[in-house]
């Protein structure tokens, strides 16, 4: 558009001095027709002829100045949201950014989360869709946003010992987000915060996640508080699972995501733990409690360890003395999620009675851990 302005001012410029140039030529013709001129009409006709040039001259500059402006204020006007490149690269070893909508398509109990699409170093053609969460009751920081990216490389990482104990379930995948800060923020959220309904209101270089976009039906499996929301045998296992592989330091849940025929990829997980350290959603020890009052064991971990039978050990284990609870516990997973069985319950903590305490102290105990008779 400026391009424009400018063309048609260059244009009519030369228009207008053409024009001017035959009005002056016709005044000294009709002048020098009469021939009458003196030295002061010569004067008087130079003089018009410069102080039109002068106000036409000054005329276009202002109108170039106000043009300038008002471009430059089109100029800071941003119309889209878009991120810089990601301070942390996926598991591709790539570094994203991302273009997103007006307004989110999810709102969850931490996270807003918008639609979007993303591009590595390589350019338009390594585009794919993506989904960008920020946080809903604060300005996200490298700080607050971390523990997701922490949470997903533990899951991750449990998740491949997991299948190699159980090689013959689907793997579990989980989502690895990418850090990143806003580049820009566009003027149409305000409106669209109206129409949409929403809360967050999304700042300049605030920092927000990118993850890449699950296809297929999200659900809900375990929530943060282990309650079944969606039948899977395989991820209550596995949250059962973390519990023993981490000897009782941690436990994963908030297991959502889209079961595939050979997969289930999961995002956003939540992980209790004892010492408080993945972030403002773990609960610690009584979320763990929580977790496996209300967890389902199946027939694969009904004899596992948990918290409400005391079955962790109450001084902490060295790695030279860390017990591989899945070794002894192998036999018991010779048909692995082959059919229906009943559901057994652990009693919940809080209900341990002092004789039961004390039955708990007097079971034989193998390499210093307390081991349930059956």
């Amino acid at each position: 558009m400026y391009r424009q302005v400018q063309k048609f001012n260059e244009k009519w410029r030369e228009v207008y001095n053409y024009i001017h140039q035959r009005r002056r030529e016709n005044t000294y013709r009709k002048i020098k027709r009469s021939e009458i001129i003196t030295e002061e009409q010569r004067e008087r006709i130079n003089t018009v002829g410069i102080n039109l040039d002068y106000k036409m001259f000054t005329r276009i500059e202002q109108k170039r100045t106000k043009t300038s402006e008002i471009m430059g204020v089109f100029s800071k006007i941003k119309t889209n949201n878009s991120t810089f490149f990601s301070k942390t690269k996926c598991e591709d070893g790539h570094n994203w950014w991302v273009s997103f909508e007006f307004y989110p398509f999810a709102v969850g109990e931490r996270h807003t989360v918008f639609e979007g699409r993303m591009y590595n170093q390589h350019g338009y053609w390594s585009q794919s869709k993506a989904v960008v969460k920020s946080l809903n009751d604060e300005i996200g920081s490298e700080n607050n946003l971390q523990f997701a990216i922490t949470c997903s490389e533990k899951s991750r990482s449990l998740a491949d010992t997991f299948k190699d104990e159980f090689p013959n379930t689907k793997h579990l995948k989980f989502a690895q987000p990418c850090l990143s800060e806003m580049d820009s923020v566009s003027v149409f959220n305000t409106p669209f915060r109206y129409i949409k309904g929403y809360e967050k209101q999304l700042a300049e270089h605030e920092h927000v996640l990118i993850e890449e976009f699950i296809d297929g039906d999200y659900q809900l499996f375990i929530d943060s508080d282990g309650i079944r929301r969606q039948e899977s045998e395989l991820l209550d296992t596995f949250l059962h699972y973390s519990y023993v592989e981490s000897n009782g330091d941690f436990v994963i849940c908030k297991l959502e995501g889209v079961e595939r025929d050979k997969d289930i990829k999961l995002s956003g997980v939540t992980i209790h733990s004892r010492n408080r350290s993945f972030g403002p959603c773990d609960h610690g020890e009584q979320g763990i409690l929580n977790v496996f009052k209300n967890h389902r064991c199946n027939d694969i971990c009904k004899n596992w360890p948990t918290p409400a039978f005391g079955l962790v050990p109450s001084a902490p284990v060295g790695s030279e003395t860390k017990i591989d609870i899945m070794d002894i516990l192998k036999s018991d997973a010779a048909v692995l999620f082959s059919s229906k069985t009943d559901l057994v319950s652990p009693p919940p903590y809080e209900n341990l009675t002092n004789a039961d305490i004390r039955k708990i102290e007097d079971r034989p105990m193998v390499h210093g851990q307390c081991i349930q008779k059956v």
